[in-house]
């Protein structure tokens, strides 16, 4: 029996530092808003522009499931799709803020157009920040930007 202990701690010795992690990046926009928002109703929202980093991990030689790293959206969508999203956010103001050094020059709402919004992030859910245009051109596709917090 203790001979298979020394075995089995050989092992996990060997084996535990085996822990890789990847990151990919992704611009595609169809691929990026499956990721995200799948589940929102439709009509689809257009992505302007979207990134969302991809993080594949290995750990002992078994594979885990890919999981979503950082990641930002520039959207136009229907009211309706933006009151669904909204429903998960709550009203905060612009000294509320805390944007992400990294985000892509194209992230851009400002405080004279844009609403803010927060979601704290739980287990097993990403806290967010949500930016809805205050006055759209067209009543029916509103601007906005969401990011990971």
């Amino acid at each position: 029996m203790n001979c298979i202990l020394r075995g089995l701690a050989l092992v996990l010795a060997l084996l535990g530092p085996a822990c890789s992690t990847t990151s990919i990046e992704s611009l595609d926009p169809d691929v990026n808003y499956a990721l995200k928002f799948s589940e929102m109703p439709l009509p689809r929202a257009e992505v302007i522009h979207s990134r969302v980093e991809r993080e594949h991990t290995v750990s002992m030689g078994l594979h885990r499931a890919p999981r979503n790293g950082e990641w930002e959206f520039e959207l136009v969508a229907t009211r309706s799709w933006v009151e669904t999203l909204r429903t998960y956010f709550t009203p905060i103001t612009w000294e509320e803020v805390e944007l992400r050094p990294d985000l892509p020059p194209w992230f851009s709402p400002d405080p004279q157009r844009f609403l803010a919004f927060n979601r704290e992030g739980t287990s097993g859910i990403t806290a967010a920040q949500l930016f809805i245009e205050t006055a759209p051109e067209h009543q029916d596709r509103v601007r906005l930007f969401v990011c990971r917090h």
